[in-house]
């Protein structure tokens, strides 16, 4: 039911213009009064321009200039704060709320993430150095005098391999710091434990949190990065809180890996961290029927070769064309071809009457109403002809052929049931088949055989 307010306030008005008029655009959403003047001075940097694109349909309720407070979906208030602090009723009526809180949760993560002050350069590498450092200290700890056990040779022996290929994975510094932390944590958890391993556990989680804050600073700092790459992907079946989630996981990555000795940005580096795991995302999460990743990149490499070859050619390719051009072969080439078409819904609508899909297409499985009408035709006269037999020859013909749906039975069966020998069924048998064939019974059976 409506509230009936007499004086309309001005806080009132704008919440009624707030529920009329959706606001799509990011700009807006990111606008001066939203974001705070310390803010706005931190968004005049390289990654402004990327927060400038267009219209988001998932975009915040909010106007222009206009300041929401954060309200998650399906809460019950009714009230909303106006500019000067004053809280004012909003007319509770059916499906406003929902038209008033579209888009709260891109609106509440903007306002979440406009907190977070944007990285200096220098900031990003000293942030990095602590990174780095903290991983070669967790590694320098297995080689520790205090460290003893047949857990840790063994560990100790594994990390020498894995430093002899570090020039060829370039994530092993992290991977290494992770299996010598977990190695300190489960020798201190041990009941046997010494002081010594158990200090040196410690060392390691402080070494940890230190390495922990300093990622969590660099995530935090650069997650408009990852909002400026998102929308670039956008309508690709994927909701757009969903590719900012994506690309978070690979700015996780980047901020592990990162190697500032190497002289790059942060931002340059982790760009391609966040593309390569939003892509990654779309590939596996948008398809009806998922296609592994490696063989999504196959097929671009196909259809890349395929229309330089028709610009090439003037015609389209054929496969082997195509297999000597890529350098995939003939198989791969026809199972790409195979696996590229889309799956279509049975119920797809077809023409503007209510027809679909599946109504034209034939069911190999289902009966013609003929045969139907013959099959049921044959089970009465069937039914009607052995009854003319005596019950003995009627059971043992249907036992033996399986009719009215009896599984077949073999003589030795039959007989043990009628407690004769399977000799005495087969004659049993015969003499009832001949009947049947020599006889106006047959007669009636014999226009289904022809």
């Amino acid at each position: 039911m409506a509230l009936c307010i007499s004086k309309r306030s001005r806080a009132e008005e704008e919440c009624e213009d707030v529920c009329k008029h959706q606001a799509d655009s990011l700009d807006e959403l990111l606008s001066t009064k939203l974001m705070g003047a310390e803010c706005l001075e931190d968004l005049v940097c390289s990654e402004e321009d990327f927060l400038r694109a267009e219209p988001d349909e998932e975009g915040s309720t909010t106007g222009p200039g206009e300041k929401r407070d954060c309200v998650p979906p399906g809460a019950s208030s009714q009230t909303a704060r106006s500019k000067d602090g004053s809280v004012a009723k909003i007319v509770d009526a059916k499906g406003s709320e929902e038209d008033m809180f579209q888009g709260d949760l891109i609106s509440c993560y903007l306002q979440e993430i406009s907190h977070f002050p944007l990285l200096t350069p220098e900031r990003e590498i000293e942030l990095a150095k602590t990174i780095k450092k903290g991983q070669k200290e967790l590694v320098a700890l297995m080689w520790n005098e205090r460290t003893s056990g047949s857990h840790f040779d063994g560990l100790r022996q594994q990390l020498r391999k894995w430093q002899k290929e570090s020039i060829n994975y370039p994530g092993l510094r992290e991977k290494m710091a992770e299996y010598a932390l977990a190695a300190l944590k489960k020798a201190a958890a041990e009941k046997d434990a010494s002081e010594d391993q158990r200090q040196l556990s410690n060392e390691a989680l402080e070494i940890a949190r230190r390495m922990d804050d300093a990622k969590n600073e660099m995530v935090e700092g650069n997650l408009r990065l990852v909002l400026s790459i998102a929308k670039r992907h956008r309508g690709r079946g994927l909701g757009f809180l969903d590719l900012i989630q994506e690309g978070n996981m690979g700015l996780l990555k980047a901020v592990a890996r990162y190697d500032y000795t190497k002289g790059n940005r942060f931002s340059t580096y982790a760009t391609w961290w966040v593309r390569q795991s939003i892509i990654r995302g779309i590939y596996d999460k948008t398809r009806t029927i998922r296609l592994p990743v490696h063989f999504i990149e196959m097929k671009s490499h196909f259809f890349k070769i395929f229309y330089e070859l028709v610009k090439e050619l003037g015609r389209e390719p054929t496969p082997l064309e195509i297999a000597e051009h890529s350098g995939l072969g003939i198989d791969k080439v026809m199972m790409i071809i195979q696996l590229s078409t889309r799956p279509i819904s049975l119920e797809a609508p077809l023409g503007s009457e209510e027809q679909r899909l599946g109504d034209f297409i034939a069911d190999d499985r289902a009966v013609s109403p003929l045969e139907d009408v013959s099959k049921q035709e044959l089970t009465e006269i069937t039914a009607e002809v052995l009854s003319t037999l005596s019950s003995r020859e009627e059971t043992i013909l249907k036992s033996r052929f399986g009719i009215d749906g009896r599984p077949t039975e073999t003589l030795k069966t039959i007989g043990e049931r009628f407690s004769v020998s399977k000799e005495r069924i087969r004659q049993i048998e015969k003499k009832a088949i001949r009947k049947l064939r020599h006889s106006s019974r047959g007669e009636r059976l014999r226009s289904f055989v022809d």
